[in-house]
């Protein structure tokens, strides 16, 4: 019998095998047309598709029940399986179904990288950045690794963590531009880049001079004042070398670098180049700046890179002294080596390397040595002689050895351009001898008398490549006295045209590099008047040399300890008196060369011929420098003096300070504008060697009324 009124229901044929997908892969999959069945004669199945849970299918996945078709494309976030139930439906409504398993298989994919931000440190400081977070993977359960190239050096990244870490070397200073990669598992790489400056690092600087403390702590307390240099505006101290200005005065922005030398193959920078600021000062003054040195170099020569007054082109220029601005070498522990350095500076001159003078001294410069010696040599026909030599200074020695005068004779040196002529004057012209005795040197006096016998009188001067050196001799004057009255006619010159007669007053004869020099003065042609040598050291000069380093310069009688702050001087005075006045000699202290006091009590400042002026010089005398002694006799003092102070000496006239009863016109110093009289009563014998005179009105002019020679030793 046939019921075609009874409907059965479809049934499954044949289970659906699981089918499998690939993440970023398009996936088609189509369900059998034999899954299922219906008995029924002429019944038609529809199809339908959800999870097995009963929901829709993902988004990325569609059905089509017309062809029975799903389709899609899966990503990384839809790996993993799905449980998928398929539903056929007859017309009636009766229903069977059948569920399998679709894996989504996965792809690897690459990693992916954010920005990197630019990073900035310090060098010498430590540092650590983690980047991972910079870097991802999408991929489930995937682990990434790190490689960085262009590091600054000092740093490491941690392979497994991203973590840059390490302290930063002094070399790194710079920017590089660093790559960093990430890689998983599958060695799928992404890269990112990013800037990485290092900066100097910002050390602790006390005294804010550019230099470090724990740098100037190397050398502690250099210049050996009782002050650590770390502490001292005007004391900065490099691995090697100590830069000391004077007090109130700020050194800034100091460094010591190697780069630069100039085009000279003799000349080398042991410490390197050192550059600073000097601030603090008067607008267009001087001063001076002192360098301590290793004792491991024969440092005889310095270079300074810049403009010069003569040229607007900025280059090296050897500057060494030339009484006004420039280098001194001294050995101050007598090994033949200098070990400091003392640099003259005058605000907006020669060395200033800004050349305005606006209280600021701009100095790049080095110390240096040239393995080249200089030699001495004399003109054929003229009595100038030559310092040869590539570069570096050396030293002129000059000593006495006989007179045969009444008269009082003052000898000085000074330089002359190659063309015989001082700043432009030539000899014979107007103006010459009064620019000859302004720029030079006085080297000594000789004394009418034997009082000095047996006392070395010997003056040593700096002298350079290049010069050339000629000679005046002053009869029965000085050469402070001749300017100050403006009067040479008792100038006699070893150029013969700057003599009003061109009479040749000096014979010269040389032995073995010593040249001796026999002055006439009158007309007996004797040539005995004052004999001298002279002759070319290549040893610096000394530590007693740099305390009478003022000496020869006009009203330079003084005394400098000025390198020596906080440190004691041990002085020893040799008197010698023939007067019948019961003379006094003192030293007191001066705020510059010109002889400026300041009134300890008031602060005013006085200088030489202001009212008051010799009275303040008696008031604020060195106590216990007291210099007296009997007349025809010698005696010998000691005293201790305070570093860091330069002095001036004096002369009261047959009185003592607690006789002068007010009558200050006895007083003489250095100085002729603050002497009653008007007249030099102080001249120069030697080395640390002065001659006083103590009448009024010049007196006999023998100047050997008292005689103070000075020796020290710098404790």
């Amino acid at each position: 019998i046939d019921d075609t009124s009874t409907n059965n229901p479809p049934t499954l044929n044949q289970e659906i095998e699981n089918a499998i997908a690939t993440e970023d892969a398009a996936f088609t999959f189509t369900i059998p047309e034999n899954t299922f069945k219906d008995v029924d004669t002429g019944d038609e199945l529809t199809y339908s598709v959800t999870l097995d849970s009963g929901s829709n299918l993902p988004s990325w996945l569609s059905f089509n029940p017309e062809t029975r078709t799903m389709s899609g494309t899966p990503i990384n976030e839809n790996v993993g399986s799905l449980n998928i139930k398929v539903v056929a439906t007859d017309k009636q409504g009766a229903k069977v179904s059948d569920t399998f398993t679709l894996t989504i298989e996965n792809t690897n994919d690459a990693p992916t990288a954010a920005e990197i931000e630019n990073q900035t440190a310090k060098a010498n400081q430590p540092f650590s950045l983690d980047i991972s977070g910079k870097f991802s993977d999408i991929d489930v359960d995937d682990i990434l690794t790190f490689a960085a190239i262009d590091l600054p050096n000092g740093l490491n990244i941690d392979n497994q963590t991203g973590i840059i870490s390490g302290t930063l070397n002094q070399d790194a200073v710079g920017t590089n531009n660093v790559t960093i990669t990430a890689t998983d598992k599958v060695g799928a790489s992404v890269s990112e880049n990013f800037e990485f400056t290092v900066e100097q690092e910002v050390l602790k600087d006390t005294d804010k001079d550019g230099i470090p403390d724990d740098i100037e702590a190397l050398r502690g307390d250099a210049n050996k004042d009782g002050i650590l240099d770390s502490q001292q505006a005007n004391v900065a101290s490099g691995e090697k070398i100590t830069i000391i200005s004077a007090p109130n005065t700020t050194l800034r922005d100091v460094t010591i670098t190697t780069n630069g030398e100039p085009d000279n193959q003799s000349i080398t920078f042991p410490v390197g180049v050192v550059d600073f600021k000097l601030e603090g000062l008067t607008p267009g003054s001087a001063t001076t700046v002192n360098l301590l040195l290793p004792q491991d170099q024969p440092y005889n020569t310095f270079w300074k890179y810049g403009k010069t007054p003569e040229s607007n082109q900025d280059g090296w220029y050897e500057f060494l002294y030339d009484g006004e601005t420039g280098a001194q070498f001294f050995d101050t522990n007598d090994d033949g080596k200098a070990d400091q350095i003392a640099l003259h500076f005058v605000d907006g001159k020669r060395g200033d390397a800004d050349l305005t003078a606006n209280g600021i001294i701009v100095d790049p410069g080095a110390p240096g040595v040239t393995n080249t010696s200089l030699s001495l040599s004399k003109s054929t026909n003229q009595d100038i002689w030559n310092i040869e030599g590539n570069a570096g200074a050396g030293v002129a020695k000059f000593s006495l050895v006989g007179k045969n005068s009444a008269q009082v004779n003052e000898v000085g040196v000074f330089k002359v351009d190659a063309d015989n002529r001082v700043n432009g004057i030539a000899a014979g012209e107007a103006g010459f001898a009064q620019a000859a005795l302004q720029q030079g040197s006085v080297i000594f006096s000789a004394l009418a008398d034997n009082l000095l016998n047996g006392v070395d009188l010997s003056r040593k001067l700096q002298v350079g490549a290049g010069e050339r050196l000629a000679f005046y001799n002053v009869s029965n004057g000085t050469t402070d006295g001749a300017l100050n009255k403006n009067s040479f006619g008792n100038v006699f010159f070893s150029i013969n045209e700057a003599n009003a007669d061109s009479k040749d007053y000096l014979q010269v004869k040389e032995s073995n590099g010593v040249y001796t020099l026999n002055w006439e003065q009158g007309n007996d042609n004797s040539f005995n008047d004052l004999v001298m040598n002279f002759q070319l050291e290549n040893t610096p000069l000394t530590t007693q040399n740099l305390i009478g380093n003022y000496q020869g310069e006009q009203e330079g009688e003084l005394i400098n300890l000025e390198s020596f702050t906080g440190r004691e001087v041990k002085a020893t005075f040799t008197l010698q008196r023939e007067a019948a006045y019961k003379n006094f000699v003192g030293f007191y202290k001066v705020d510059d060369a010109q002889g400026t006091i300041t009134d300890e009590l008031t602060g005013k400042s006085l200088k030489p011929g202001d009212a008051g002026y010799n009275e303040l010089v008696v008031k604020q005398r060195i106590p216990g420098v007291d210099l007296t002694v009997g007349n025809n006799q010698s005696v010998t003092i000691q005293d201790t003096l305070e570093g860091g102070s330069l002095f001036a000496t004096f002369i009261i006239a047959d009185a003592n300070p607690a006789n002068i009863n007010g009558d200050f016109s006895k007083v003489y110093t250095s100085y002729i504008a603050g002497n009653s009289d008007k007249v030099d009563h102080i001249r120069l014998l030697g080395d640390n060697t002065f001659g006083f005179e103590d009448l009024a009105g010049g007196g006999d002019n023998d100047f050997n009324d008292v005689i103070v020679k000075a020796s020290f030793q710098v404790v």
